[in-house]
């Protein structure tokens, strides 16, 4: 039997109070009573159920055929969404335009058509969107041909032609760097800032980093910098990377009449510059930038704060809260999250940004001697089912084991550590340096707990991980974590003692 769609479900789950509300008073058409029920039935739903769901609509008396009621209601969603969110779009406005102006030639009414279609025009090449301008110039050609103004034929050809050959070219470069960004951003998303060279290797050489090649538009500078950003963070020269960030951010907010159509990729790139300033010691710029950030998110406009902007936002918060890590300043990243978490949903973020934050948290309360809370949002990491920053992932796995030393429960290593095994094998994660530690959990740990020698184990095994090679990125550093233990200081004093080297 087929399993009931819940796609309407999770359009109405994405909805926030005021689209829900614009919805029920100006979208939802004729027979509005009806489908409002429907709506309404739905989100009620903790989870899509289509048997309770029938039953909750039967008391209600709704009457339609439910599988039609919901591709009815779904449609209506969808218009009700890009009604209420058509000033927001560039997109949005073009393609109206290019309606209108269709509607105007098969009228006849060709002049005011020509208005029209000037209209998309300037406002697709004000926002680089210029595969639009294809579009429009097919209507154009349309709307000579069918009124046969072969005087405007011949200007057209005069006008456009050349211009349409330098559009195509734009088009490419933009298409050139957009594939090489995307494939950057994967192999960032599946590895996390991986130390293998061969997953990055296709950065090489690369004719698009050559020094002469021109940036010929908004686009292709987007997807040029963002992928020299992740090629020096990875390669971990983060001087360069700052550079280049700094020069993205520097064109952004040189341009502060397109700053606020820009949004996403402002407050994408101020995340990125926060990582660049604390990897380079310019830890006083880091306050100024997250409250830059802040300012510029609170003064958009309500219906530009959608998911997707406030998820850019969150990952600036997120990457403020490293930087307050790298020099030890937990409580200052625990602050950070606490003023947000209320605007934001972290249900809605992407599977990238929520490992990120989660192993953020988890950092600052296992800092702050909150372990039981620090085990919480490791959890979150561990309960991922989908192949997501492998690092993070296994990170999670490795330093739960650190937060049941903490809290005593010695006897949950051994099974613990033997579950991660499986998992860091399973999804390619394990190095000589974390198979170690997972030996060490699994077959050292309880026995020299059980036979009051614990700190005397850790000595020696302080000994045996300085000839292990490290892939996985353990923060807090389970090196610093293990002196503490055998020197009996608090954590926090030892990173200090090595002055908080690069803890990620």
């Amino acid at each position: 039997m087929k399993t009931p769609s819940d796609d309407l479900f999770r359009i109405i789950k994405s909805m926030d109070s005021h689209e829900k509300r614009f919805f029920k008073q100006f979208g939802s058409g004729s027979g509005s009573l009806s489908y409002v029920v429907l709506f309404d039935a739905i989100d009620s739903l903790p989870r899509y159920d289509e048997e309770l769901l029938k039953r909750k609509l039967k008391k209600k008396k709704f009457r339609h055929h439910l599988q039609k009621a919901k591709n009815y209601l779904s449609e209506s969603l969808l218009s009700s969404l890009a009604k209420y969110n058509e000033e927001a779009s560039e997109n949005t406005r073009i393609q109206q335009y290019l309606n209108q102006a269709e509607q105007l030639y098969d009228r006849q009414l060709y002049d005011i058509g020509n208005k029209v279609i000037a209209k998309a025009e300037k406002l697709a090449m004000a926002t680089e969107a210029f595969p639009y301008i294809v579009l429009i110039n097919n209507l154009r050609v349309s709307a000579i041909i069918r009124q046969g103004a072969w005087n405007d034929a011949q200007e057209f050809i005069r006008a456009k032609a050349l211009d349409e050959k330098e559009l195509m070219e734009k088009i490419g470069g933009n298409s050139d760097y957009r594939n090489l960004s995307l494939q950057a951003s994967a192999v960032r998303g599946i590895y996390g800032q991986s130390t293998e060279a061969e997953h990055y290797r296709f950065l090489e050489n690369n004719k698009l980093f050559s020094p002469g090649k021109a940036l010929l538009t908004h686009s292709s500078r987007k997807h040029y910098y963002s992928t020299q950003f992740m090629r020096y963070s990875t390669l971990r020269d983060w001087e360069k990377a700052y550079t280049f960030q700094h020069k993205w951010i520097s064109y952004l907010e040189t341009d502060t009449g397109q700053l606020q159509a820009r949004a996403v990729e402002y407050l994408h790139g101020l995340a990125h510059y926060l990582v660049a300033l604390a990897k380079t010691g310019r830890h006083d710029d880091t306050h100024r930038v997250l409250e830059r950030g802040h300012d510029f998110y609170n003064s958009l406009p309500a219906k530009r704060k959608n998911k997707t902007i406030s998820a850019y936002f969150t990952n600036i918060v997120s990457s403020y809260m490293f930087t307050q890590m790298t020099i030890m300043q937990p409580q200052n990243a625990i602050k950070a999250w606490e003023r947000v978490k209320d605007a934001v949903s972290y249900d809605h973020l992407a599977a990238g940004l929520k490992m990120v934050i989660s192993a953020n948290l988890f950092a600052c309360y296992f800092y702050e001697k909150k372990f039981h809370e620090s085990m919480k949002w490791l959890n979150k990491i561990i309960q991922f089912d989908r192949p997501n920053r492998a690092d993070i992932q296994a990170m999670a796995r490795i330093v739960l084991l650190m937060v049941h030393v903490e809290l005593g429960n010695m006897d949950l290593l051994p099974g613990l550590a033997r579950s991660a095994r499986r998992w860091l094998k399973k999804n390619k994660a394990a190095d000589a340096y974390s198979l170690c530690l997972l030996d060490f959990f699994e077959k050292t740990a309880l026995k020299a707990y059980d036979q009051g020698r614990l700190r005397e184990a850790f000595d020696e095994f302080q000994e045996q991980l300085k000839t292990k090679d490290k892939k996985i990125n353990i923060i807090p550093s389970f090196n610093y974590w293990l002196e503490s233990k055998v020197t009996k200081k608090p954590l926090m004093e030892t990173i200090r003692k090595y002055e908080a080297r690069d803890l990620t």
